[in-house]
């Protein structure tokens, strides 16, 4: 809290809010002329002229970033290291001294008004936004099994301080060689066609994370890499203009740097031909089209070799050309339109032709999208970065060629798709009825996350407690038949509305019931017999049963009691044995069951070991 002295009528001190790029302040109250919102790049200057002034400020980070603390500013402090709303009150110091009319309290308002008459002190309020890291586990990769492969991320971020955590999530486990580092390695297991996934997470010293996915896939053996060639689109372009060709087709089983590129004239006028500096050599390379009205197309070849392999595959691109005579003035060209994903490297590619007088100037200007920086406005092949915020949208430019004779211009568009989102909603299960479920879905994006959401598809129904959590979601298996299939969805949604989702089935099991009859025992003839059964279930038992399932027969009383039941022994000979069971029914209708057996003894008098004795001692 900041303690300067004011008067009603004479400003005391100042409050200066001093906002970086990566957010704004604003009071929580409505915003006024004399106290308002201070938006990024800006310095607000409030007087404070108010005794009883009392507003609560609050610093609201931009998106991809987290609000730290409020610093300690130059000349002053203001809620240095404070991460919450920061409250500036100057409580009303005059209540005890009476009225306005009281001399006392005119005496002392006097004395403050020439003391602080040349009071120009200034407090600070300056928020401490922090970017959260912005990370790239790098390209999906296929590998042959037994390979090394090195996983390398990279990420951007506003902190030096940064702690990395690699982790595999699926697929057959693997020795990491580093799981604290920005790149790890290990040798490829498994079988053609399965893979592997890792999770790269960087944390900065805020505790800000950051996250992405890359995919390791095993393939069938070198000998199958794929190698595909793109030369590009046809283009048309004038006499005398400078012409870039780029390739853009990769090796997809190697960096591009790695794999071998050519280009080859196959008609038309011969040309000198240049590779660029901006690209490895010959993926990309230049030449100066030739003049002359009746010029024939040019035909280049792109050979794109894989070393590994020897794999290639190979594109042509015509480029046709018109004259200064052909037309009757200035024409202009802006290229063909194009597709690019946010990070991509998009090159735009001018021809102007016709011109009797000489181009004077050459200007591109951005028309529609997220801002991008142009490595030239010059230069009829400039270049930029697709930036994040552009995923979704369109990009558009405008090349305007100037000669002696006047001007001409020409547009084009980059479609910019959505950002790349994989979603795992988690591994199929099995739970029992009533069972607690814990879903546990993950995501890895280039874009920014907006909202994940948890819902059923299909099944009997469930109700989902924290749905848009996306750790924290469960539900409770419902009473349902045995072999049942609940499906879940998992959808991420991003900034620029764009859905992904992936789902889980979770089956229905029948509980897990145990059943015991109890032990075995021995009885005579007209003893009474107590069965002692007990079960433990994890699901909901609806009865208990005993029944006889062999022997002499007999009556069971209270036969759907597990404790209660019992029976009368019969008259049987000695060594019979009497077989019951307990058997346990579940809401499924799953049945459990067990058996126990009655011994009969003889009775007394039955049998002549029982009377030796008695004859022993009479022949005594």
């Amino acid at each position: 809290m900041a303690v300067c002295l004011l008067v009603l009528s004479v400003q005391a001190c100042k409050l200066e809010i001093q906002v970086p790029a990566n957010g704004w302040v604003g009071p929580n109250s409505q915003p006024t002329a004399a106290i308002p919102n201070c938006g990024p790049n800006k310095t607000c200057t409030i007087d404070v002229r108010d005794l009883s002034l009392n507003v609560e400020f609050t610093a609201h980070p931009n998106q991809g970033f987290t609000f730290v603390s409020w610093k300690r500013g130059r000349g002053g402090f203001f809620c240095g290291g404070v991460t919450t709303p920061c409250l500036l009150d100057f409580p009303n110091k005059w209540s005890n001294w009476g009225s306005s009319t009281n001399p006392k309290e005119v005496n002392f308002f006097n004395a403050l008004q020439a003391v602080l008459a040349n009071d120009n002190r200034v407090f600070f309020l300056v928020p401490v936004f922090n970017q959260i890291p912005v990370v790239n586990a790098g390209a999906d990769v296929e590998v042959p099994t037994g390979n090394i492969v090195t996983l390398t991320g990279n990420v951007n971020d506003d902190n030096t301080n940064l702690s990395y955590t690699w982790v595999q999530i699926s697929g057959l486990p693997v020795n990491l060689t580093s799981t604290n580092g920005i790149e790890t390695s290990f040798t490829s297991v498994g079988t053609p066609g399965s893979s592997s996934t890792f999770r790269l997470t960087v944390t900065d010293e805020h505790g800000a994370q950051g996250s992405d996915l890359v995919e390791v896939v095993i393939e069938d053996d070198s000998s199958q890499i794929s190698v595909v060639a793109d030369a590009g689109p046809d283009i048309t372009v004038g006499e005398n203009n400078v012409v870039v060709l780029t390739a853009r087709g990769p090796n997809a089983a190697d960096p591009l740097s790695t794999a071998s590129f050519s280009w080859t004239q196959i008609s038309g006028a011969p040309v000198s031909v240049s590779a660029t500096a901006s690209l490895p050599a010959n993926h990309q390379i230049t030449f100066v089209a030739p003049s002359g009205a009746s010029v024939a197309d040019i035909v280049f070849r792109l050979d794109v070799i894989d070393p590994a392999s020897g794999n290639s595959d190979s594109d042509t691109v015509v480029i046709t050309l018109f004259s200064d005579g052909a037309g009757g003035g200035l024409l202009v060209d802006a290229g063909t339109d194009q597709v690019a994903s946010v990070a991509d490297t998009v090159f735009l590619h001018g021809f102007w032709g016709g011109s009797g007088g000489g181009v004077t100037g050459i200007q591109w200007t951005q028309l529609g999208g997220p801002t991008v920086s142009l490595s030239s406005t010059s230069s009829l092949s400039p270049s930029f970065t697709v930036p994040p915020n552009a995923a979704g949208r369109t990009l558009s430019f405008r090349l305007t060629v100037t000669d002696s004779q006047g001007t001409a211009s020409d547009t084009v568009a980059i479609a910019v798709v959505g950002a790349v989102t994989q979603v795992l909603a988690g591994d199929d299960i099995e739970v029992e009825v009533g069972g607690l479920v814990m879903l546990d879905g993950t995501y890895a994006s280039s874009g920014n996350i907006v909202s994940t959401l948890w819902s059923q598809v299909s099944g009997p129904a469930i109700t989902i407690s924290s749905p848009s959590s996306l750790f924290a979601a469960s539900f409770n298996v419902p009473s349902a038949p045995v072999g049942s299939v609940i499906v879940v969805r998992l959808t991420v949604t991003d900034d620029q509305g764009v859905e992904t989702s992936d789902t889980i089935e979770i089956t229905v099991i029948g509980s897990v019931t145990q059943v015991i009859a109890g032990e075995g025992q021995e009885a005579k003839p007209g003893d009474q017999v107590t069965l002692d059964g007990s079960y433990a279930s994890s699901g909901n038992i609806v009865s208990t049963l005993w029944s006889q399932v062999s022997g002499p027969a007999i009556t069971i009383n209270s036969p759907g009691s597990l404790f209660a039941a019992s029976f009368t022994v019969p008259s049987a000979p000695a060594g019979s044995v009497i077989v019951v069971k307990l058997t346990v029914i579940d809401d499924q209708g799953v049945e459990t069951s067990d058996t126990v057996e009655i011994t009969v003894l003889a009775s007394p008098g039955a049998n002549s070991s029982s009377l030796a004795p008695i004859i022993d001692f009479l022949l005594d």
